[in-house]
């Protein structure tokens, strides 16, 4: 499956040359920290033409993560998938006012 947010309108993801389009954001790593029990989330945000124009990271504490976690109501059913579809909700979730785009501007979809 190919897991990923997708941004629902266009943004300059390039100031020097005006480039602009819509972003996807994949899940490149999920990590469940061993030594502190935190949960490390890494993505990539992309453009049509899959260049990364960002990366963005989060570390989140075990509670917090299994908090979050079950109150999702995903639509995967494998455990990876759940793992990686949830990740990125929290990406959504947190992810402000980047690219001058809000929670509400990206869809999940999986393929």
């Amino acid at each position: 499956m190919s897991h990923k947010l997708t941004s629902n309108s266009s943004v300059v993801y390039n100031a020097e040359t005006q480039e602009s389009g819509a972003l996807t954001i994949e899940l490149t790593q999920l990590n469940y920290e061993h030594h502190n029990h935190d949960v490390f989330i890494h993505g990539e945000v992309k453009t049509s033409s899959t260049n990364i124009v960002g990366v963005i990271y989060e570390n989140i504490p075990e509670n917090d993560w299994n908090i979050f976690f079950s109150a999702q109501t995903l639509s995967s059913s494998n455990e990876y998938d759940k793992q990686v579809e949830a990740g990125l909700l929290y990406i959504k979730q947190e992810i402000g006012n980047k690219w001058g785009l809000t929670s509400s501007d990206w869809a999940y979809s999986n393929s």
